[in-house]
């Protein structure tokens, strides 16, 4: 979505030393691989430029990584797959004053897009490459220099996903008999599922949602449907056969994984 978009406060604890947290393996901090080591990268071990040789995986997530001091910025290497939809976001595990801000940026060092999170909130942007390739990621402590009593190490989170697209263009789609599994990656995350609907039958659009996500179905026209239900929906009909949309909104309180079903009497 290209927007800086914040949510509700998810908390950590701190890792050994201000380190991010070591989850054993060929791969560490919850996911990363580092290209050439043979021990896990800590936080403070991660370059703040374009000579990082650390992996971050999509898919899983960066926790209780640190900020160690004020203007510090953590880079990643990336892999990107081409025409998928990735959703990239932050946490700020601080006080109401802290800042933790998330950027993409190609292997030139060119900002595609970034979101930030404040005072323990979290944020995100979505992108989706026309080809596949690698960037960087770079994790940036944004406090600002008025708020000199905030405390460092700070802790910050992080994660790059795979996401449904939050809007018409998605390539994600719900059909009749399917069930999927999905994650607003912070709050006010979007995801958009394509669903082919019949005019002459009657649907279920089953709901298991996170705490303060919501549920909509619209028109390829926009025309409301279903208008941001908390649970299932059952007795759906639509006006016409056609394409429709099933969309999971988070909210300012969360979003959270959920799952989606679909089916017809």
């Amino acid at each position: 979505m290209g927007t800086a978009i914040r949510k509700r406060e998810v908390r950590g604890s701190y890792g050994s030393r201000g380190a991010a947290r070591w989850q054993g393996g060929a791969t560490g901090l919850l996911g990363l691989a580092v290209c050439g080591l043979a021990t896990p990268a800590q936080a403070a071990d991660v370059p703040g430029n374009s000579s990082t040789r650390v992996i971050l995986k999509t898919g899983t997530d960066l926790r209780d990584a640190v900020f160690e001091r004020r203007g510090d910025s953590d880079w990643y290497r990336v892999t990107l797959k081409g025409g998928q939809n990735y959703a990239f976001a932050v946490s700020s595990f601080a006080t109401d004053d802290g800042c933790a801000k998330i950027t993409l940026r190609t292997l030139k060092g060119t900002a595609v897009d970034s979101a930030s999170a404040n005072g323990g909130n979290d944020g995100g942007f979505e992108f989706r490459p026309a080809s596949g390739r690698t960037y960087f990621v770079a994790f940036a402590d944004c406090v600002g220099a008025a708020d000199a009593w905030v405390d460092y190490p700070n802790l910050y989170s992080g994660s790059i996903r795979a996401d449904a697209r939050a809007d018409t263009t998605t390539k994600a789609t719900l059909q009749v008999g399917q069930v999927v599994n999905g994650i607003n990656n912070w709050g006010y995350d979007v995801d958009y599922y394509r669903a082919t609907l019949s005019s002459d039958k009657t649907y279920t659009i089953s709901f298991d949602r996170g705490p303060e996500s919501y549920l909509s179905l619209i028109s390829a026209g926009g025309r409301v449907i279903v208008n941001y239900a908390s649970g299932s929906v059952e007795g759906v009909k639509v006006p016409a056969s056609g394409t429709y949309y099933v969309v999971v909104y988070g909210s300012d309180d969360g979003g959270g994984r959920y799952t989606l079903g679909l089916t017809t009497p």
